[in-house]
Formats: C-alpha cells, sequence, structure tokens
C-alpha cells in the first residue's frame, strides 16, 4: 500500500461567480505533501477547473483508491 493524494481545485465554475484561491491552494497543499509529508510527484494528482468533471474526479477516486481492491474483509 502507499501513499497518495488526490487534490482539486475549481475556480471557475458555471454561472457561479469566480472563485480566487482555489487552485493556488492546490499549489500549496500539493508542496506541503512534498517537503513536509515526504509525498512524491506521482504520489499526487490535482485537477483544475474545467477538468474537474464527474468523469475526471471519478478518475481521481479511482486512481486513489486502486490500491484498496481487497477483498471485502478488510
Amino acid at each position: 500500500m502507499s501513499k497518495r493524494a488526490f487534490i482539486v481545485g475549481i475556480n471557475d465554475f458555471l454561472g457561479v461567480t469566480p472563485l480566487r484561491g482555489c487552485v493556488n491552494d492546490t499549489h500549496q497543499m500539493r508542496e506541503n505533501l512534498t517537503s513536509l509529508f515526504g509525498f512524491d510527484d506521482d504520489q499526487i494528482r490535482v485537477i483544475h477547473d474545467k477538468d474537474a468533471t464527474a468523469a475526471g474526479i471519478r478518475a481521481g477516486l479511482e486512481w486513489l483508491l486502486s490500491d484498496y481492491a481487497g477483498d471485502g474483509n478488510d
């Protein structure tokens, strides 16, 4: 089992006044994970704005949980 992180930052969402800090927060979180917690870049996936679709988030969650495909007895 490995450590992984999946981070989503959405500044621009249809029909909503754009936010200003969400994408910046994802960059800071990535930095914290690598510098403070020893994550490698390949252990972190980040998506922003238009890539944060239902399909994009599902794919990220599937990647995040792919090491946990147990037999149900965990």
